[in-house]
C-alpha cells in the first residue's frame, strides 16, 4: 500500500469511527432527529431563543454555518438518500444494454444519448456530493447511520471519503478565516468599500432548496428572486436595502430593483471588472456563457436557499454541475454566491470539484451600480478558464461592529452594548428581537405584544402563574401561588375576594359588609323601638365581636402563612423562575 493509499484508508477509519460515536450517542432517538452532542444547554436555548424565516425552532447551531431546524435537518438527510439513490441507478446501467433503461426506472431518461464513460464520470460527480452530504452530518453531530453503512466498500469507495474528508479539512479552514488574526488576512479593496478576504477553496453543498432550473437546456435566462432580507449591496453608494435578485443563467446575479443596466440578466459575454456597460450592480461566481444540459453527466441545475436564525441567515444561489454552452461532454462547474444578513458581507464560494472546459473564460467579482467601480476574484478579468485558487469574502468597510466607530450602515457603535446602542450596532429598540439587558430589556421577541412569554414592554420575561401579569385563563395574579389569599394556586379569585390590578391586590369582601351591618345598628338603636333593638343591638354587637374575634385570629393566621409561605418559599420560587428564564435569554 503506498502511501496516498494509506492517507486514504486512515481517512476512512476515522469517519467510520466518528459516526460510530454518533451512532452510540443516539442509541433510543428516533432515525431523522438532529444529536446534539455539544453542551444540552446551548441546544436548549436555541429552540427557545431562535427560529428561521419559517418560524421553525432552531435545533443545530455549529460556529462558521447557518443555525439550522428541524426543516433543514430532514432536508440534508432527504438528499443524502437521493444521492446514493442517483449512485446505485447510475451504477445499475453500466451492467444493463442502454436502450432497456427506461424499463428499469423512471429516472433513467435522464442517461438517454450517455455513452459508459458519461455514465462513469456522473457517478464521480455524485460520490463528491455524497461525501459532501457526510461531512456536513458528521460536522453539524446528525446521526445518519440509519441511512448509510460505512463499512459498504462499494458505496463508500475511495472517491466518497476523500470528499468526506475534503469537506472537514473545508470546514477547519474556514473557521480559521472568521477569525481575523488568523491567516486569511483581509485587504481593502480597489473601490475602497469592501475589505476582500481570500479563503481555502471548497463549497457546502445547499440542501432544503428551492431549484430555479434543472437539466431544461435552459440557457441566457433570467428568474427573480426573494432574498428573504433586506441587504444592502456596494452601501457606500446609497441604494439602500435591496429584497430582491435577478439570478442569470449565465453565474451571475442583479440588484434588478434599481433599474437601468441592472435589469440585464441574460447576458453571455461576460464583461471585465470594471465596465460601464450593462449589466452593472452585480455580483459573479463565475459569469460566462453557461447551459442546463438537458443529459450530461449529473443534473444541471440552479437552486437557491434561505437558511439560518432571524437577524444572521444566509441567502444562497447555487450552480450545481452546469455546463459551459458549446463546450465538451465532460465539464461541469460548481460555484455558489452567498449574502449574509448581519453585515451584508458577500462570499464567492468555488468548489474543488470542478472540470474546466476549453471554451471557460469568466468573469469573478462584484461590480457596483455605476459600473465604474468593483472588486475581483483572483484578478479583474472576463478570462478566467481554470478553477479559482480560492473562495472570497467582502464586508462593507465601516461595518466592524464593535470597533467603536459609528460608520457605514452603523446606527451607533459603543464597542459592544450600551444603553442606547445594541450589540449590533443598532439603536436599541423593544421589539427588535436583540436583548439588551444594560437599557434594561429582561426579553426581546421581536414584537410588543404582552402575554407569549416576553411583555410587550420587553421589561420582564413571563412564566406564567406567579409572575404578576394576568394572562388568559388568569384571572388574577398576586406574585404567588398560594391559596387562601384571595387569588389561589391557579390565578383564580377565590370566592369571597375582590383582585385588582397587576400584580393583583386582593380584598375579602366581607369587610365592607360587616362595616355597613354596624351602621344600620346604630341607626335602629335611635329608632323608636328602643328595647327591641337594644337587645338585637346587643345580641349582634356579641356576634359581631365572636366574629371580628375569629376573623381576626383567621386573618393574622393567614398573613403569618402567607408571609412564611411566599417570603422564603411562592416568591423566591418565582424570583428563581425569572432568573433562570433571564439566564436562557
Amino acid at each position: 500500500m503506498d502511501s496516498q493509499e494509506l492517507k486514504v484508508s486512515e481517512m476512512k477509519h476515522l469517519i467510520y469511527i466518528a459516526f460510530l460515536t454518533l451512532t452510540a450517542l443516539s442509541v433510543g432517538c428516533e432515525p431523522g432527529i438532529e444529536i446534539a452532542l455539544g453542551d444540552p444547554a446551548v441546544g436548549e436555548m436555541a429552540a427557545v431563543e431562535k427560529v428561521d424565516s419559517f418560524g421553525n425552532q432552531i435545533v443545530n447551531e455549529v460556529a462558521g454555518l447557518p443555525a439550522w431546524s428541524d426543516r433543514d435537518v430532514a432536508g440534508l438527510r432527504d438528499e443524502i438518500i437521493d444521492t446514493i439513490d442517483d449512485i446505485e441507478i447510475y451504477l445499475a446501467t453500466l451492467n444493463n444494454p442502454f436502450e432497456n433503461l427506461s424499463e428499469l426506472h423512471p429516472k433513467y431518461h435522464r442517461l438517454s444519448g450517455m455513452d459508459r464513460e458519461q455514465v462513469e464520470i456522473a457517478v464521480g460527480e455524485m460520490e463528491f456530493v455524497l461525501g459532501n452530504f457526510l461531512g456536513q452530518a458528521i460536522v453539524r453531530d446528525i446521526d445518519v447511520s440509519d441511512l448509510i453503512d460505512l463499512d459498504d466498500a462499494e458505496l463508500v469507495n475511495e472517491a466518497v471519503s476523500i470528499s468526506i474528508a475534503d469537506h472537514l479539512d473545508f470546514h477547519e479552514s474556514y473557521l480559521d478565516s472568521l477569525d481575523l488574526d488568523g491567516p486569511a488576512i483581509p485587504i481593502t479593496t480597489p473601490s475602497g468599500s469592501y475589505t476582500k478576504t481570500s479563503l481555502s477553496p471548497g463549497m457546502t453543498v445547499i440542501s432544503s432548496a428551492t431549484t430555479v432550473w434543472s437539466a431544461d437546456g435552459t440557457d441566457d435566462a433570467f428568474s427573480d428572486i426573494p432574498i428573504g432580507f433586506n441587504f444592502n449591496f456596494f452601501p457606500q453608494d446609497g441604494y439602500g436595502d435591496q429584497t430582491q435578485v435577478r439570478v442569470s443563467s449565465n453565474g451571475y446575479l442583479t440588484f434588478f430593483q434599481e433599474g437601468g443596466d441592472m435589469l440585464d440578466g441574460v447576458d453571455p459575454a461576460n464583461l471585465a471588472i470594471t465596465d460601464t456597460s450593462a449589466p452593472d450592480g452585480f455580483i459573479a461566481g463565475w459569469w460566462d456563457d453557461l447551459i442546463m444540459m438537458t443529459s450530461q453527466g449529473n443534473t444541471d441545475k440552479v437552486t437557491y436557499n434561505l437558511s439560518g436564525a432571524v437577524g444572521s441567515r444566509q441567502f444562497t444561489v447555487e450552480f450545481y454541475s452546469v455546463s459551459r454552452s458549446g463546450g465538451s461532454t465532460s465539464d461541469w462547474h460548481f460555484f455558489q454566491m452567498v449574502l449574509f444578513e448581519a453585515d451584508n458581507s458577500i462570499e464567492l464560494i468555488l468548489s474543488t470539484d470542478w472540470a474546466a472546459d476549453t471554451a471557460d473564460n469568466a468573469t469573478i467579482g462584484i461590480e457596483d451600480f455605476s459600473g465604474a467601480d468593483g472588486d475581483c476574484g483572483p484578478n479583474c478579468t472576463n478570462t478566467n478558464s481554470t478553477a479559482s485558487p480560492n473562495n472570497y469574502r467582502f464586508v462593507p468597510v465601516g461595518t466592524v461592529c464593535g470597533d467603536g466607530v459609528t460608520e457605514g450602515t452603523e446606527d451607533c457603535d459603543d464597542s459592544g452594548e450600551s444603553a442606547t446602542c445594541d450589540d449590533d450596532c443598532t439603536f436599541v429598540s423593544c421589539s427588535d428581537g436583540n436583548t439588551n439587558t444594560t437599557a434594561g430589556e429582561a426579553c426581546d421577541d421581536s414584537n410588543t405584544v404582552d402575554c407569549d412569554g416576553c411583555r410587550g414592554d420587553c421589561s420582564a420575561i413571563e412564566t406564567g402563574c406567579g409572575d404578576g401579569f394576568i394572562c388568559t385563563p388568569e384571572e388574577c395574579d398576586d406574585l404567588n401561588i398560594i391559596t387562601g389569599d384571595g387569588c389561589d394556586d391557579i390565578c383564580e379569585v377565590e370566592d369571597g375576594w375582590d383582585c385588582t390590578g397587576e400584580p393583583s391586590t386582593c380584598d375579602e369582601t366581607g369587610s365592607d359588609t360587616d362595616a355597613d351591618t354596624d351602621t344600620d345598628t346604630d341607626s335602629d338603636t335611635d329608632s323608636d323601638t328602643d328595647a327591641d333593638t337594644d337587645s338585637d343591638s346587643d345580641a349582634d354587637s356579641d356576634s359581631d365581636s365572636d366574629s371580628d374575634s375569629d376573623s381576626d385570629s383567621d386573618s393574622n393566621s393567614l398573613t403569618t402563612e402567607s408571609c412564611a409561605c411566599s417570603s422564603p418559599g411562592g416568591t423566591r420560587i418565582n424570583s428563581l423562575l425569572h432568573v433562570l428564564a433571564s439566564l436562557l435569554d
